[in-house]
């Protein structure tokens, strides 16, 4: 995954996540219509001040996803998050390219309170990424996060061959997600995060 220059500070218990755009990046205006109405993107603003463009991202509530991966999550949570992220993926459905979303744990954010997931958007024209690029992505998440012993069940085998299998797609792992939240009487929204039924 390439790692983007971004510069994160905080101001009044938000995170302020700011990208400077190089001379050579073409800034894609039709996307941030769009975005405002996706739940599962970190709403944003784009600037163009003496010469100087940047997208600000404002991020209110959540730990970083690589913060997340230090902590024991059980299978719920780790449900969850797979859905919740999986969720966010599909943004090619409202017209948004998936290349745009930084796939980085360090700018993926989950609510602690209701697992919901929120990614930040750059919405810089590129090259097409490579379906390779989300299994791949997946794949780091599920060998980061710490399984709660007490799930005996084998869901992250599960979760693990589905990512690894040819047929993968996003809404393939969402489906695999909600199905397994459902047996355990749980549910995510991409407004709400996780509810119990």
């Amino acid at each position: 995954m390439k790692k983007v220059d971004l510069t994160v500070t905080k101001q009044n218990n938000v995170d302020v996540v700011r990208y400077e755009l190089k001379a050579t990046d073409v800034y894609d205006e039709r996307v941030s219509d769009k975005v405002t109405q996706i739940a599962t993107i970190v709403p944003f603003q784009y600037s163009d001040e003496d010469g100087i463009r940047s997208i600000t991202s404002y991020v209110k509530d959540g730990n970083t996803l690589e913060s997340m991966t230090k902590k024991t999550l059980d299978k719920k949570s780790v449900l969850a998050i797979m859905s919740g992220l999986s969720g966010a993926f599909e943004v090619g459905a409202q017209g948004v390219p998936v290349s745009y979303i930084v796939k980085d744990l360090s700018y993926i954010y989950v609510n602690e309170e209701n697992y919901s997931v929120k990614c930040l958007l750059l919405p810089i024209k590129q090259d097409v990424m490579p379906m390779a690029e989300l299994p791949k992505l997946f794949r780091e998440i599920l060998s980061k996060l710490r399984y709660d012993e007490q799930d005996k069940d084998n869901y992250v085998a599960k979760l693990i061959t589905l990512v690894n299998s040819d047929d993968f797609t996003v809404g393939k792992l969402k489906d695999l997600a909600d199905k397994e939240l459902e047996q355990i009487g749980y549910f995510v929204s991409k407004d709400n995060g996780l509810s119990s039924m």
